[in-house]
């Protein structure tokens, strides 16, 4: 029963088979790469049809300094319309 196994083990189908077994189970037992969070990006990289506001006459205090969170929620990947306040609260 020895010598069986030993010619067993020196087969090369063997030590395909185990090589074969030996990478599943690591690949499988491996973590697993992590997406990243969502980067927020300067509102303008998104809006860039916003760019022609700069050229008026009059340029919204907070646009002038790129600071659109001053009256606007952030938004992800989905496009939101939000002000952080309604009317002349603003």
């Amino acid at each position: 029963m020895i010598k069986k196994f030993q010619q067993t083990i020196k087969a090369p189908w063997f030590k395909i088979g185990l090589g074969i077994v030996i990478f599943t189970i690591i690949s499988t037992c491996a973590p697993r790469r992590v997406r990243g969070p969502f980067k927020p990006k300067p509102c303008l990289e998104c809006h860039s049809k916003k760019l022609g506001e700069f050229k008026k006459a009059y340029i919204h205090s907070p646009m002038e300094k790129k600071d659109c969170e001053a009256c606007h929620l952030r938004h992800g990947r989905l496009p939101v319309k939000s002000l952080k306040e309604r009317g002349a609260r603003l």
